[in-house]
């Protein structure tokens, strides 16, 4: 057995101690969406030149956020974040120590429910709040060019987005990569849970300074569940059913 095989096992179990596994972990959670999106891009402007008809029959949901398959394509985009991760993290060896789901009983995933009503309370008191300053009637959330709206005709879409995919990769770039990146560098809890939540607000550019603030609130809770839980799957079905009830209450 070779030197680099025996010193093999130690490198996985220290990955996250690593600065560059700390670096990976910032581009992953900040950047890998943006990245794909160009790389999309990139592609559909090869697809175009190559075959015009063709090509804008396949991407016109893409370019088109009123399509009813727009959302559906952002959701292949981020599985496709969230499956590259977990290729990155089992090659570097830091899959198991990212991916680690916690306790699953039934008594732990039901914290899911009181997570999303004292989320809904908090949204619900601080929209009351702000508009009782400013009154006006009501808060603009998405910044322009970001609005969306959930219909019948997209919901299958944002099904899959918002209470599949999303909850996949964003839990696992922001509640197990860096999240264990930084506890393995002696980061106390509570600031952890605090530096990832803002981390995962400030990904969210499609918001206005309000609602990123209210997603801020939502990464708090998310890794307070993580904390509680010991691993990924209640922060992962909080996070999908959250959205859901987001979707049930806009869908029309």
């Amino acid at each position: 057995m070779s030197q680099s095989q025996q010193e093999h096992p130690l490198h996985r179990r220290n990955v996250l101690e690593r600065n560059e596994a700390l670096l990976a972990s910032l581009i992953w959670a900040l950047f890998m969406l943006p990245i794909l999106a160009v790389m999309v891009n990139a592609l559909s402007y090869a697809h175009f030149y190559l075959h015009g008809p063709s090509a804008e029959i396949l991407w016109t949901p893409w370019y088109n956020r009123a399509h009813p398959l727009s959302s559906l394509y952002w959701g292949y985009v981020i599985l496709a974040a969230y499956f590259g991760l977990r290729f990155w993290l089992e090659g570097v060896g830091g899959l198991q120590a990212s991916h680690k789901m916690g306790r699953s009983s039934p008594s732990v995933l039901m914290l899911a429910i009181p997570a999303v009503a004292f989320n809904w309370a908090f949204v619900s008191g601080l929209t009351a709040l702000v508009l009782s300053i400013t009154g006006e009637s009501e808060i603009v959330t998405h910044r322009p060019g970001y609005e969306y709206h959930v219909t019948w005709a997209n919901l299958l879409g944002w099904l899959v987005t918002g209470v599949v995919a999303a909850p996949l990769f964003e839990e696992l770039a922001f509640r197990g990569f860096l999240f264990g990146c930084l506890l393995a560098r002696g980061w106390s809890p509570s600031l952890v849970v605090v530096t990832t939540a803002a981390a995962f607000a400030i990904t969210h550019v499609q918001y206005e300074p309000i609602a990123m603030f209210m997603v801020f609130v939502m990464g708090l809770i998310f890794g307070t569940l993580r904390l509680v839980s010991g691993g990924l799957l209640l922060p992962m079905v909080t996070h999908g059913l959250l959205n859901l009830t987001i979707f049930a209450a806009d869908v029309s």
